[in-house]
């Protein structure tokens, strides 16, 4: 297929070249038969082959674009051989005959192939060869005087116009072959530069590709790691809210496989999806509602569920995915709240049961007591100790005055506002002192630098951590200690005492003081840090910024 291919596009660079030969043909021709008609009459011939020949090259070059290039070619071919054999057999072996022979062997072999030309050359040989050989044997004789035909000028004439026609024909299709041949090779030269440089710059794209499809898988697997590496579940989700993607977090917290989660609709993993759909709706639709960002998430086939945090994020520039769905376990944070919650509750029961204590055990028996005196003083015949139970009754009302200020005074609200935090502090500990040993060091401003609301707050905290290594930690030296830099307050409460594993503390009840303290130091904006261990005491840090804590003269 390809060789008919490269033949046709041949064809069509030789048949121009053909139709140009034919026009030279025609036109050189002409006078040639003129000389030649005009010598054969000396002799008695008329060339009508000659006549017929130029006849039909007439034809071939009037309807050169309609006829078949190898019709041309071949027509010209036998023309010339009909007219060199006529010319050979009627005016002898030294006519133009042979010229003949030689132009339709170059146009056989430049405008047809080798093979013709060759094929041509054997058949005028061999015709030759059997013209000499009859003349030679006397089997043909010519009718003239063929020495004087040969030394006639006009014999001559007609042989140089034949050799030049020929001589020119040969001279033109050599020029326009080797002018295409030059031409196609410059255009194939060009063409093999363009290919070589298209060939260098595909294997640059290709080299290029290779590297960019490289980053781009290094990519998607960084982004896999990263995105199976976030601890909280993400969902891709498409327009219609099916899942198009999740990451391993979200399959480890449901316990679910990739496939029981890819394609299905995102509220088919909730117990509430009525609730779900309302938050992938507009937003002035969702925030109208209370708290619609805590849902339960089913999990283990959808017998459990576990609290959760959903934040959905729009995604432009992508169509098949339209937001995201980030889910957060919030389990932990929720018994945290509960611990708090209990500890807060439990903190005030015991102030209350405290107080309630301090007033039965303190304030109760002097009433008591003041009441029998009155119940006595109505009684008849006691009016001689009326000035003794007046008396006793004044004591008892003193000691029932001084116990409501002692109970007061443990509140710590009034002395706060009097006297400061300093103060305070130093006269729980001179009461403290009263029933124990501990050794006291406090570093703290005699003049509190504090708003009123953290003041109290930390004069309790600092009294419950006294009081917790007062019963529990055997502590012999306890430090309270403030300090500063250019933005914070730290407050450090350290004691030497028997300590405990803070962790294990957390987990049981026995932690809810310490829930609670941190509950009043994150209401306040604070941090707290707890540092024990078995043997090696208590040591506490609370750190507040003074911008939210100072007062304005003290920031």
């Amino acid at each position: 297929m390809e060789k008919i291919h490269a033949r046709l596009v041949y064809d069509e660079i030789k048949n121009p070249i053909l139709d140009s030969v034919n026009l030279v043909t025609l036109v050189l021709g002409t006078p040639a038969l003129i000389i030649t008609y005009i010598n054969n009459l000396s002799i008695g011939h008329i060339p009508y082959i000659s006549a017929f020949g130029l006849l039909v090259i007439a034809v071939l070059v009037i309807f050169r674009k309609t006829i078949n290039y190898q019709i041309k070619g071949w027509s010209l071919i036998v023309l010339g051989y009909m007219i060199g054999t006529t010319a050979l057999w009627n005016e002898g072996i030294m006519s133009d005959g042979l010229l003949y022979y030689i132009f339709i062997g170059i146009i056989a072999t430049l405008l047809i192939n080798i093979r013709s030309g060759l094929i041509i050359m054997v058949i005028s040989i061999l015709s030759f060869s059997a013209i000499a050989v009859a003349v030679s044997k006397g089997w043909h004789v010519f009718d003239f005087d063929i020495q004087k035909y040969f030394y006639s000028s006009e014999t001559w004439l007609a042989y140089i116009l034949t050799a030049m026609l020929f001589l020119s024909v040969a001279l033109y299709i050599y020029g326009r072959l080797e002018s295409y041949l030059v031409r196609n090779i410059s255009e194939l030269t060009a063409q093999s530069k363009k290919l070589a440089h298209s060939k260098t710059r595909l294997e640059q794209e290709v080299i290029e590709r290779k590297l960019t499809e490289e980053q781009l898988k290094q990519s998607e697997n960084k982004f896999k790691k990263v995105f199976n590496s976030i601890g909280d579940g993400i969902l891709l989700l498409r327009p219609d809210h099916t899942v198009h993607n999740v990451n391993e977090s979200f399959l480890r917290m449901t316990g679910l496989p990739v496939n029981s989660v890819i394609n299905k609709p995102l509220e088919s993993f909730f117990n509430d999806p009525y609730r779900i759909n309302l938050l992938l709706k507009p937003d002035k639709v969702a925030s109208s509602l209370f708290n619609l960002s805590e849902h339960w998430l089913k999990i283990h086939g959808g017998n459990e569920t576990i609290p959760v945090e959903i934040r959905i994020l729009p995604i432009k520039r992508e169509e098949e995915i339209s937001k995201i769905a980030i889910i957060k376990d919030i389990s932990s944070s929720k018994e945290t709240e509960i611990k708090i919650m209990h500890a807060v509750i439990n903190s005030e029961e015991e102030e209350r049961k405290r107080i309630a204590q301090d007033l039965h055990d303190s304030i109760g028996p002097y009433l008591s007591a003041a009441k029998l005196y009155v119940n006595s003083s109505a009684l008849k015949g006691n009016d001689i100790r009326g000035g003794e139970i007046r008396k006793e009754l004044s004591d008892l009302l003193h000691l029932a005055i001084n116990s409501v200020r002692e109970i007061s005074g443990n509140l710590g609200s009034h002395v706060l506002r009097s006297a400061g935090l300093h103060a305070s502090l130093h006269k729980f500990i001179e009461q403290i002192n009263v029933t124990c040993s501990i050794a006291f060091n406090l570093q703290i401003p005699v003049t509190s630098p504090f708003v009123q609301n953290v003041e109290i707050t930390l004069y309790r905290i600092l009294v419950e951590l006294i009081n917790n290594s007062v019963k529990y930690s055997s502590a012999s030296e306890i430090m309270i200690k403030q300090s500063e830099t250019d933005r914070t307050v730290l407050i450090e409460y350290i004691e030497n005492g028997v300590g405990f594993d803070v962790a294990e503390a957390l987990d049981r009840h026995k932690g809810m003081g310490l829930y609670n303290i941190h509950n009043r130091i994150s209401s306040l904006g604070g941090l707290v840090e707890y540092n024990s261990s078995p043997g090696n005491g208590v040591s506490v840090r609370i750190t507040f910024n003074k911008d939210q804590t100072f007062k304005q003269s003290n920031k």
